[in-house]
């Protein structure tokens, strides 16, 4: 444990000089160092905080205070019905260290800087085009400035595959359970431990568990709490609130959702939280499999508009206007997308424009780089949380691995095709 330790300080230090020498060697580099920072006063001034935001918060309040369940009794104490535990203790954690948003802001801008660098790494050098993509991506200086993991996330995922690509399997364990304390869904890459327990020895075979065995004590702690083993409820929550629904609303009238939303809600009010969780299984479950084709149909929409999306409601959300219900507009049966101010027409058709270009450059860095490891990896990731997204198509699903995306990109302005690796 000590030697990987001394791994992951050395790694660090090493990141750090990789960071200056990137500022030193690229303006393009500065500049996008200048506009997190601007984005981070902007937050300063003029706060948005996110539903998300808000639910972190209280979970770090609730550290603090002592007890981990979002609402002592778990009720809803805000609009979530699986509240209390829809949260993973890793990004609250921050939140209580750091005792104050501005901090925590100003900490999230060391990830965002070490993103270009690591994608670098990854695209062979590639630190121009790196940086000028992500300077063509608001949503990177969206979330860095919010209150809100995915800045964390994405730098992670970048170290991992990076640690995967050089073979530095002490490095996974770690990784995993970070990226685990920060975001449940990362519990779908738990079986890999098999892959990584097979290329270590000794102490490092061992120490590949950690990540199964964070999952199991804070399921653990969930059941005491709740009487359901569990990691988080997110996923029951969000398929209950977003696939279940877009079903609703291709198949039931406005009146007749409105009226069954109202039965349930008054149902879920009688239930304990064990089970709420398998009443809202129970009917995701039924309305899905009653219609398959139907819903097949708008989780692969949804799973290809997650990629088009240039973030209408990030871009809302940050400069603080109505911002609607999200890109596939599942809570609204999907109106007012297009119904936007023309400078938001405007910013909606130019990133649309050029997230396509991005896409059929990264298709060509694909078939170029076709040879080495690392690119199926990454894609598998993009295709993972596209995937993940289903419904509801929004483009923060993208967030985590949009620098993979940009290192395909980057791939794909090259001349000569990538030798295998």
């Amino acid at each position: 444990m000590v030697c990987q330790a001394k791994y992951l300080v050395l790694f660090r230090m090493q990141l750090l000089k990789d960071i200056h020498g990137a500022w030193k060697q690229s303006r393009l580099y500065r500049l996008y160092a200048f506009l997190l920072v601007l984005a981070w006063v902007k937050q300063l001034i003029w706060p948005v905080w996110l539903i998300d935001s808000s639910e972190f918060a209280q979970a770090a309040l609730n550290l603090l205070n002592g007890h981990w369940s979002a609402c002592g009794d778990l009720l809803p104490c805000g609009q979530h019905w699986l509240e209390a535990t829809r949260r993973t203790p890793g990004y609250p954690l921050m939140m209580a260290l750091t005792l104050h948003p501005a901090l925590l802001g100003l900490l999230q801008c060391l990830p965002a800087l070490a993103v270009p660098v690591l994608a670098q790494q990854l695209s062979g050098g590639r630190l121009r085009w790196i940086v000028i993509l992500l300077l063509l991506y608001p949503l990177q200086f969206f979330y860095t400035a919010w209150p809100m993991p995915e800045i964390w996330v994405q730098c992670l995922l970048l170290w991992a595959v990076l640690s995967w690509k050089e073979r530095q399997w002490q490095r996974i364990p770690w990784l995993l359970s970070a990226l685990l304390l920060l975001k449940p869904v990362f519990i779908v890459l738990l079986p890999l431990l098999v892959y990584f327990m097979v290329k270590t020895k000794g102490i490092q075979r061992w120490m590949q568990l950690l990540p199964l065995a964070i999952v199991l004590i804070v399921s653990g702690s969930n059941q005491r709490t709740t009487g359901w083993f569990h990691y988080s409820s997110m996923g029951v929550e969000n398929t209950y609130e977003y696939n279940h629904r877009a079903v609703l609303n291709r198949v039931n009238s406005a009146a007749e959702i409105a009226a069954l939303s109202r039965r349930h809600d008054s149902l879920l009010q009688g239930m304990d939280y064990q089970a709420r969780a398998a009443f809202m299984q129970k009917q995701t479950r039924e309305k899905l499999l009653a219609h398959p084709l139907l819903y097949a149909w708008l989780h692969a929409k949804g799973s290809v508009a997650v990629v088009v999306d240039p973030g209408r409601y990030d871009l809302l959300a940050f400069l603080k206007a109505e911002s609607g219900n999200g890109f596939m507009g599942i809570k609204d049966k999907g109106a007012g997308y297009w119904q936007q101010p023309r400078p938001v027409l405007v910013y909606l058709g130019f990133f649309i424009a050029l997230r396509l270009l991005v896409l059929a450059l990264a298709l060509r860095g694909l078939i170029r780089s076709h040879r080495q490891a690392d690119t199926w990896v990454m894609l598998l990731l993009i295709l993972m949380f596209c995937a993940v997204a289903g419904p509801v198509g929004s483009a923060r699903y993208l967030f985590p691995v949009a620098p993979f995306l940009f290192v395909l990109a980057a791939r794909g302005l090259e001349t000569r095709r990538s030798q295998p690796t």
